[in-house]
């Protein structure tokens, strides 16, 4: 299994349409086509149905995307770390969210703290609660906007956002 075939994988589970997948990573479609089939392939399983040219996640689709997502979200944290640490690179606020709160919450907050904070980066990486606690924890993420996950003391609520209780988290010690 190659790198790039997890991306492609998560673009066209998202899309759930090759051509806006492959339009949206700029490469064909044949050459995407090809690599969701040997992901398969190597895998053993078929991650799509196709029907009446339609794409759908495959129980097993399903169950690999949260952990595709995850598996870039790790490389993209790593790959930032080391540059942060022994490159000259900008410093990254790494954020999880839920996507229920992407529109509302996280677009404004994060205009705004570009506002605030021009030479930092701010990385986005929608992931289930639990994975953005399990990050948090480790220190994979710097804040997360969860639900109304319940929160352990390794990390703490800063603020209250939403009247539905979301509340932006950061790991202890920040």
């Amino acid at each position: 299994m190659e790198f790039h075939q997890i991306r492609y994988f998560v673009a066209v589970a998202e899309e759930l349409s090759v051509s806006r997948a492959a339009e949206r990573l700029h490469v064909t479609q044949p050459a995407l086509s090809r690599q969701i089939g040997v992901l398969e392939g190597e895998l053993g399983v078929e991650l799509f149905e196709r029907i009446r040219k339609r794409m759908y996640l495959s129980e097993a689709g399903r169950w690999f995307l949260p952990r595709a997502r995850q598996l870039l979200c790790d490389a993209e944290t790593a790959v930032q770390q080391v540059r942060e640490r022994f490159g000259a690179a900008r410093l990254t606020m790494r954020l999880g969210f839920l996507p229920v709160f992407l529109d509302d919450l996280v677009a404004p907050a994060v205009r705004e703290f570009r506002q605030r904070h021009a030479g930092t980066q701010v990385s986005l990486f929608e992931l289930p609660p639990r994975a953005q606690l399990d990050r948090l924890r480790a220190r994979k993420l710097d804040a997360a906007v969860l639900g109304e996950e319940p929160v352990t003391v390794e990390v703490e609520t800063l603020v209250s956002l939403l009247r539905d209780q979301a509340g932006l988290q950061i790991p202890e010690g920040r």
